[in-house]
């Protein structure tokens, strides 16, 4: 009996490992102004390879979460009423890691847009710790 219960807790710690890890990651930040946080802005967030688009709306604190990313390059517009659209390309995620964007929209008419090509790796803000994705 005793080895029974010790292979079934063995067995239980084994599966809610496993379950923890995702091969997915997730972005989140702020969008805001010079005047504060902006509520209603629209995210979008397309795959570079698929051309999927996922797209999200900030809350009243002006925060937003897009879950669930697959692993590969992305591009993030942001966009409110009466700013100028918010671009950055080239944003790189990785396995089970957390990404902070934070925007600041200037104010301006939807055409105009400010871009920032990312190249290089989000800050993640969130824990200390590195990873890396190997193919």
């Amino acid at each position: 009996m005793k080895r029974f219960l010790f292979s079934l807790l063995v067995i239980s710690l084994c599966v809610i490992t496993s379950a923890a890890q995702s091969n997915r990651g997730n972005l989140s930040g702020t969008v805001s102004d010079s005047s504060g946080v902006i509520q209603g802005a629209t995210i979008t967030v397309k795959d570079n390879q698929s051309g999927k688009e996922i797209s999200a709306v900030s809350n009243d604190a002006g925060g937003y979460t897009v879950a669930q990313l697959d692993v590969g390059t992305y591009t993030v517009k942001i966009s409110a009423a009466g700013h100028k659209t918010f671009t950055a390309t080239d944003l790189k995620i990785e396995v089970a890691r957390e990404y902070t964007l934070n925007a600041t929209l200037e104010p301006g008419s939807i055409s105009e847009s400010v871009t920032v090509v990312a190249g290089a790796d989000i800050v993640n803000s969130v824990d200390a710790q590195l990873s890396n994705t190997v193919s």
